[in-house]
């Protein structure tokens, strides 16, 4: 005789699983091929490759609905929050002014950092929570670490943020170094040596590398 348990519907078939999942949601690009919505991302690479230029860009396109050319990114604007975790407002305004002409951010762009950064997830759920924010970029988590490798500091943050991601539903983008490829070869998760285990609490990761041609 086989022993029913009615407490628990029976277990449907994959190909049902997937069928409702299509139907109830699809992951939009937010950098192309790299960061869809709904993710926890990683954009790693060695110091002086252009990382947080790329963010601040890909931060800029998304709040302005317009993408950065050759990549596919939303066409409606987006409320965003970069986190700048490195450089202060003095140091972040020269990088904004060329000569006499001020660069003119989207309304939509708001950029701050938390008070303290070992607060750093507390302050992000609240800003998304009390300010509306879909999209989070974090730049850079570089400076968390404390240690000679910083995993002990880093990875309670990326375990931190990505149950942010799964509990709110957002979008978050992390900027953290890596050291340079070696020569000849192609940047990988391998840079960020024992790092890499940070490649296990996020969706998608990827890697700028600077051109020395």
């Amino acid at each position: 005789m086989t022993k029913q348990y009615s407490n628990y519907p029976p277990p449907r078939k994959a190909n049902e699983c997937i069928e409702t999942a299509s139907r109830a949601f699809q992951l939009r690009s937010l950098f192309d091929d790299f960061w869809s919505e709904g993710e926890l991302a990683l954009l790693y690479g060695a110091s002086g490759a252009g990382k947080s230029i790329l963010a601040v860009q890909i931060a800029v396109a998304i709040a302005r609905g317009r993408a950065l050319p050759g990549f596919e990114m939303p066409a409606h604007r987006m409320k965003v929050l970069y986190a700048d975790l490195d450089m202060s407002e003095k140091q972040f305004r020269p990088r904004c002014i060329d000569g006499e002409n001020k660069h003119e951010f989207p309304t939509t762009f708001f950029r701050d950092r938390p008070p303290s950064l070992d607060k750093l997830t507390d302050w992000v759920r609240e800003m998304i929570v009390s300010g509306g924010f879909r999209v989070v970029i974090i730049d850079s988590l570089a400076s968390l670490k404390l240690s000679a490798d910083g995993v002990r500091e880093t990875l309670p943050v990326m375990r931190g943020l990505k149950k942010i991601v799964d509990e709110l539903d957002v979008s978050i983008l992390v900027v953290t170094d890596a050291e340079p490829p070696a020569k000849n070869a192609t940047a990988s998760e391998a840079d960020l040596r024992r790092s890499r285990i940070l490649c296990s609490t996020v969706d998608s990761s990827f890697a700028l590398a600077a051109n020395i041609n």
